[in-house]
């Protein structure tokens, strides 16, 4: 018995960089999070065993800092990739928001 076999066309709408930045930027903030709520409710059991886990207070903080610089650097390469596609696209702003290659949802999308 023959199953044909539907052909589904993929689009890619994200360069790879801006889907490396949105991999980075789960990874801070779910680190960010748990480092944090960590912190804050040091006097938990739960938080002493996450503590516990990430090598101990001290270092849970170690990481919560890398994380919240991480995630600033990942915020600035946002803008400045903003930036150079708002210069490179036709119109400005409004072209990047309304023109061929916006993010925002269309007619042809549905």
């Amino acid at each position: 018995m023959n199953v044909a076999r539907r052909v589904e066309l993929q689009y890619q709408c994200f360069s790879r960089f801006n889907r490396g930045l949105h991999a980075l930027m789960i990874v801070s903030f779910l680190s960010l999070a748990l480092t944090g709520l960590t912190l804050k409710f040091s006097y938990t059991g739960w938080a002493v065993a996450v503590a516990r886990v990430l090598g101990g207070f001290e270092t849970a903080g170690y990481i919560h800092r890398l994380s919240a610089t991480l995630m600033f650097g990942l915020w600035i390469s946002h803008v400045v990739d903003l930036l150079r596609r708002m210069r490179e696209e036709p119109g400005g702003w409004r072209g990047l928001l309304l023109g061929d290659h916006t993010m925002l949802p269309t007619w042809k999308d549905a």
